[in-house]
């Protein structure tokens, strides 16, 4: 487990599956959009080149310089590849520093809309703020992660608040281990939030397969133990 500062917004993003959300393109903005209740993330087209999603393993990046944040409270800050290689159980060089890149430009081109719910009485609204201020370059190994203005604000407002991040599960396969990555986030936030309680030892199985979109009410209890 690793420190990590954590909040409304930010449970929002990291948490958000969008494979289980309809994206919908915006034309005049080249922009793939994926709503929820809580939470309005935008994927921008700034080279032309089509539109990416807010895979898994962004999810896990993002994870990763929280991380890094907690520990440094710094606004920029160095991303060596030998650490993302450590954090993500990763082994050969050459196709970490790719995934590395793509990643890291998808969390360049992501902005988020949503309402931090530290203010009870009166939620404030984060409206399209951008991660990052820059595409961060892959030099000398290193990658210098620099976050926008308005993210970095938001940071240090619920930096006081910090959970325990189980960092087992950066090292989950992105690509064949989305599932997992999903309900095991889910599963240390209702360890969290449950403790103390008498059903905090307890879990619903309806309440796993909403996280887990391959399962569908057709398909019959015997798979879907399977999958579980």
């Amino acid at each position: 487990y690793m420190p990590v500062v954590s909040g409304t917004g930010l449970r929002g993003i990291s948490h958000a599956d969008t494979k289980r959300i309809d994206g919908k393109y915006n034309e005049m903005k080249d922009t793939m959009l994926y709503i929820t209740d809580d939470i309005e993330l935008s994927i921008l087209d700034f080279y032309g080149k089509g539109l990416v999603s807010y895979s898994t393993s962004a999810h896990m990046l993002l994870r990763i310089l929280l991380i890094e944040f907690t520990h440094t409270k710094d606004k920029s800050f160095d991303l060596s590849l030998s650490d993302f290689m450590r954090y993500r159980g990763l082994k050969d060089e050459k196709s970490a520093r790719e995934q590395l890149r793509r990643d890291l430009d998808v969390l360049y081109r992501l902005s988020v809309t949503f309402k931090e719910r530290k203010y009870k009485d009166n939620p404030r609204l984060y409206n399209g703020i951008r991660i990052l201020q820059a595409m961060p370059s892959l030099e000398r190994g290193k990658a210098r992660i620099v976050f926008s203005d308005m993210f970095f604000q938001y940071l240090q407002t619920v930096s006081n608040q910090i959970e325990q991040f189980p960092t087992a599960l950066l090292q989950l396969s992105a690509k064949h281990d989305r599932y997992t990555f999903n309900v095991g986030q889910y599963l240390s936030y209702l360890g969290r939030t449950q403790a103390g309680q008498a059903n905090q030892d307890h879990l619903k199985i309806s309440t796993v397969l909403d996280r887990c979109d391959f399962l569908t009410e057709e398909q019959t209890n015997g798979h879907a133990k399977r999958e579980i």
